[in-house]
């Protein structure tokens, strides 16, 4: 009986298991001019890029502007916000959409499971002081930030995840960020003092990353046998338990 017990938990477990982490969608953005209009998929607002590397089983992803006022520096996706635009806070930021949105969807039948953001970015000399990271599963609202960076003004490479930006990769390893077919982030920046383009800048590779795994969402009847398999291998322990 012992041994029924094994075969059922591990079956159990191995129709449960996850798949392994790999890039869902990532953006390279050599060449990207989005004021020229070059490296992108329309040449006005939103100014809409698709992502270079899309993984299997999903449909794809998007970087887009939420403010209509696009960089003009080669080798960045990002904004410019002139004097009289500037936010002061990330609800003013937010209620003036002052944002970078990148996004992922998965193909129809299926679901993915996120484990963390990579990216390359920095403010202008005159760009952003301070910036914020927000997602629509906690909901683009002050005070739901997945991550938030200050004094940030003309710091190379000051929105890199290491240690000269977020310190290390974006964790989303949260049970909120599994099972999604639809999530969208946003990179919110405000306390401009000039117009300095500001955004994810091209370095070697892929320059924004979403990476986690993708899965068929599970059917109604795998998932009763997981829960019938759990509960008959409980029930199997009571009866056959030696008594005291």
């Amino acid at each position: 009986m012992k041994k029924i017990i094994q075969l059922v938990v591990m079956g159990s477990i191995y129709v449960c298991l996850p798949a392994t982490a790999d890039i869902l969608a990532a953006w390279n953005v050599a060449g990207v001019d989005v004021e020229a209009g070059n490296g992108v998929n329309n040449t006005s607002h939103p100014y809409t890029k698709n992502s270079t590397t899309t993984g299997t089983h999903i449909a794809g992803g998007q970087l887009t502007l939420g403010f209509d006022a696009p960089s003009g520096v080669s080798g960045m996706y990002g904004f410019k916000f002139s004097e009289g635009t500037h936010q002061t806070s990330l609800a003013d930021a937010i209620a003036n959409n002052h944002y970078i949105q990148f996004n992922l969807i998965a193909e129809v039948g299926y679901q993915f499971n996120l484990t963390s953001i990579e990216m390359n970015g920095q403010s202008g000399d005159s760009g952003p002081d301070e910036i914020a990271l927000l997602s629509s599963v906690g909901g683009f609202v002050a005070g739901n930030e997945l991550a938030s960076l200050t004094g940030r003004q003309g710091i190379t490479g000051g929105w890199d995840t290491d240690a000269d930006g977020w310190g290390d990769t974006i964790s989303l390893a949260s049970s909120q960020y599994q099972g999604l077919t639809l999530v969208s982030f946003r990179i919110y920046g405000w306390n401009s003092t000039g117009s300095a383009s500001s955004g994810i800048r091209n370095l070697a590779g892929n320059d924004l990353i979403i990476n986690g795994s993708a899965e068929a969402i599970p059917e109604p009847a795998v998932i009763g046998f997981i829960s019938l398999a759990g509960f008959g291998a409980l029930v199997a322990r009571r009866l056959f338990s030696p008594k005291a």
